[in-house]
């Protein structure tokens, strides 16, 4: 939430109109609204002022994110392998599903002795549309992954990720 947002919801909360806070803090209702419209920043002398008037903490209206939560560092070679592994374990449960259901369909010929009925094989063609729906965006989806490890897309070094359950 942006901090003119965070102001709007302080105020609507102490049910201010513009106005109200504006008389109260000395300034004009048009400096109260590019404020919560994100136009204009309270300066650092008018947030203490600003946080009283609206019953609030000082950081939870002027901090932003970052420094509430201290980003984590994630290694992108860590990141490759935790990615990569988890596709191809995606992966590997659609061959077994795959595997399942062309037993299924063995079975279930076997038991309608090959006239397997017109609801059963529509919900098995509908299972088997998915299927391949799902393994083609999971083929995909690694497939750019791993064109934007070699392409260098991810940092050298490390790439901040924000933490927020940090500092709870």
């Amino acid at each position: 939430m942006s901090i003119g947002a965070r102001i709007r919801a302080a105020r609507k909360k102490e049910k201010l109109g513009q106005a109200d806070l504006a008389a109260e803090l000395g300034v004009s209702t048009p400096t109260i609204s590019e404020w919560e419209n994100n136009k204009k920043t309270p300066s650092p002398e008018r947030r203490a002022a600003i946080a009283k008037a609206l019953n609030a903490k000082e950081s939870e209206l002027f901090e932003k994110i970052e420094e509430r939560y201290p980003p984590i560092l994630i290694d992108p070679v860590d990141l490759s392998h935790h990615f990569g592994g988890m596709l191809g374990g995606i992966l590997g449960l659609i061959d077994v599903v795959e595997e399942i259901n062309g037993k299924l369909v063995i079975q279930l010929n076997d038991h309608f002795n090959g006239h397997i009925p017109e609801d059963v094989d529509i919900s098995l063609k509908l299972l088997e549309t998915m299927r391949k729906y799902i393994k083609g965006r999971t083929e995909a989806y690694r497939h750019d992954f791993d064109l934007l490890l070699k392409e260098g897309g991810l940092d050298d070094a490390r790439r901040q990720i924000p933490n927020p359950k940090k500092n709870k």
